[in-house]
């Protein structure tokens, strides 16, 4: 997509893997949307804190928050992106065999 809003939109990237990665892009000069519903932790990150400890994180992110990043819960900007990378977390069972149902909760 030649005209794309966006270099990358991550969803589901309010978590231990997409928030880090999504700061880290936008700290490197990417134009970086977070997708996400959780309504929580939108609000946490929007305020320009870390919902979990990631030892340094928090001052990138108020560096880079509304100029290389934005935090998103419009779907819009998954079609407005050139990439798109879906983080989710992978919960394992008893046997540590990976349960998708994360996956499942977002496409069906």
């Amino acid at each position: 997509m030649k005209n794309a809003s966006y270099d990358v939109c991550i969803i589901r990237g309010l978590g231990h893997i997409g928030l880090p990665l999504e700061i880290s892009l936008a700290n490197s000069g990417k134009n970086v949307v977070l997708y996400d519903t959780n309504e929580r932790f939108r609000n946490i990150v929007s305020a320009g804190k870390m919902p979990f400890l990631e030892a340094g994180a928090e001052e990138v992110l108020r560096d880079v928050l509304n100029r290389t990043l934005l935090v998103s819960c419009d779907r819009k900007v998954i079609a407005e992106s050139y990439y798109v990378i879906i983080a989710i977390g992978t919960p394992v069972d008893e046997h540590l065999n990976p349960q998708f149902t994360t996956l499942q909760e977002i496409f069906f």
